[in-house]
């Protein structure tokens, strides 16, 4: 995906070209809020109940109970990426058949 050689500091430049957030859901940013590590500071509030757990597959998790739950993402210019975009996220439901 890179070049060989590069340093890590320009592989980590380019993971931020395009992006328009990233959101780790770990437990260590500040209470209520999801930080968005991207530069773009689309910064989330967990609402209904949901919140960023310890655990998960890369540090932390996202918490939510499937009835209310959700994070808001306040409109930034930033989010109108037009007709092409692509969402990752993993999935680890607490019960089968979800």
């Amino acid at each position: 995906m890179y070049e060989t050689g590069k340093k890590n500091l320009e592989a980590q430049e380019s993971l931020n070209d395009g992006l328009v957030g990233y959101w780790k859901m770990d437990p260590s940013t500040s209470s209520g809020q999801a930080t968005d590590h991207s530069s773009n500071g689309n910064h989330g509030t967990w609402s209904g109940g949901a919140s960023a757990i310890a655990g998960g597959k890369f540090d932390g998790a996202g918490s939510f109970d499937g009835v209310n739950d959700y994070l808001r993402i306040n409109n930034n210019s930033t989010l109108n990426v037009g007709n092409t975009m692509t969402v990752n996220f993993w999935i680890n439901p607490s019960e089968p058949g979800w």
